[in-house]
């Protein structure tokens, strides 16, 4: 059942990589709704980083800046609760990045 989540994050990659990023959110999205049922972490740090970074791609196109930045900062106090210094600092300059742009 876990290999769900880590085949589903990969996709979401590939997804992001290909600019797929509105079907990249629903995956996502079903993914973390999914994991929400279960009591372990999963890879939910990852798939909201992935929300994020689709979401960011989106701004464009008139996607709110603040649903990008929530995502971002539930993925970055999960990565710097559990001790992921250079995943949490990552997202720190993405988060600066939306702000000073």
């Amino acid at each position: 059942y876990d290999i769900y989540f880590k085949i589903a994050e990969k996709y979401t990659y590939l997804l992001y990589d290909l600019k797929k990023y509105k079907k990249a959110i629903r995956v996502c999205e079903d993914c973390i709704e999914e994991a929400s049922q279960r009591t372990e972490l999963l890879n939910k740090p990852e798939l909201y980083c992935l929300l994020g970074l689709c979401n960011e791609a989106l701004i464009d196109e008139g996607i709110d800046k603040n649903i990008c930045i929530k995502n971002y900062l539930i993925s970055y106090n999960m990565y710097l609760f559990f001790g992921n210094i250079d995943k949490s600092e990552f997202i720190k300059k993405r988060i600066e990045g939306i702000y000073n742009g």
